[in-house]
């Protein structure tokens, strides 16, 4: 579970390394497959976009020029955090898993 607080838009997706199949990138993200890291980081990315549009999963991934994705691995977890270009993130040592209350990173 990830939260992202922010006074603009924002969408963060997370998930374990290694849930993203090959058959999953190939039929909801349309690229080749890569290894179990890639794999993860296709889905978070897709899930994050998805969630900066309030659409859920997308259709595509296609980011407009004035978009970025910022990407964090936390012990055996990818983040991807979509948000206008020039915006920031707080770096990940300040990322906290809100399951034990303490911070992961």
């Amino acid at each position: 579970m990830c939260v992202a607080i922010s006074d603009h838009e924002v969408g963060i997706d997370t998930q374990k390394i290694g849930d993203v199949s090959d058959e999953v990138v190939r039929r909801f993200i349309k690229k080749q497959p890569g290894g179990a890291v890639e794999n993860t980081y296709f889905w978070t990315d897709y899930e994050a976009v998805g969630k900066y549009f309030g659409v859920g999963i997308p259709h595509s991934l296609e980011l407009s020029s004035n978009m970025q994705i910022l990407r964090f691995q936390c012990q055996n977890y990818c983040i991807s955090v979509c948000l206008s270009k020039g915006e920031e993130c707080l770096p990940p040592e300040r990322i906290i898993s809100i399951k034990d209350q303490s911070t992961i990173y």
